[in-house]
């Protein structure tokens, strides 16, 4: 099956360009022009995308249960001053992007089970057009990039200075391929 490599097809956060890895590792590899997205064509897509997700989502820090119950009891003050400041805080943004990292990755890895040829291909495109729904939540994503560019958090293989990169640019892309290649085909007959 021929492959065309895209932009980084997830985003600049899932690239993992490593001491072992090759330059063909920075991209998800994703249909050529013309191809469709077959059923062995979408297990490699769920187990790319899982698998560079699971990377970056062990360099979010999990909170304390002090740190929890402390950011429970701002949020849910009444105080709008406290609310607006602890919405800012490192704190809620980690557990934010852990909370759709999570959430991403439940779909992800129901999606590369063994046995999902064997589950209803309705089944299939609805988890996908979920993950859809993962993937443009741009605020999480950019803000992921916030926190490595800030050195709070160190992205396996992100380079430094990363300012010309957009994240939920390419989170929005790989949600669009989906759409493109699963979803609508589904909806048109066209997906086996």
């Amino acid at each position: 099956m021929k492959y065309r490599y895209c932009l980084p097809a997830l985003f600049f956060l899932l690239v993992t360009i490593g001491a072992s890895s090759t330059h063909a590792d920075c991209f998800i590899l994703l249909p050529g022009q013309g191809m469709k997205f077959t059923q062995e064509v979408r297990n490699k897509l769920a187990q790319d995308l899982l698998d560079r997700i699971n990377e970056v989502n062990h360099v979010i820090p999990e909170l304390s249960p002090k740190e929890k119950e402390w950011l429970d009891k701002e949020l849910k003050s009444g105080d709008l001053d406290r609310w607006v400041k602890a919405g800012n805080t490192t704190e809620n943004k980690f557990l934010a992007t852990k909370a759709l990292l999570n959430r991403t990755i439940d779909k992800l890895t129901w999606l590369t089970v063994p046995n999902v040829n064997s589950r209803p291909l309705k089944q299939q495109v609805v988890t996908w057009a979920a993950l859809v729904y993962e993937l443009i939540d741009i605020d999480v994503w950019e803000e992921l990039g916030v926190l490595h560019v800030r050195k709070q958090i160190q992205i396996p293989g992100v380079l430094k200075n990363m300012h010309q990169m957009d994240p939920a640019t390419h989170c929005a892309r790989i949600a669009e391929h989906v759409q493109v290649g699963i979803i609508i085909p589904y909806l048109l007959g066209d997906l086996k």
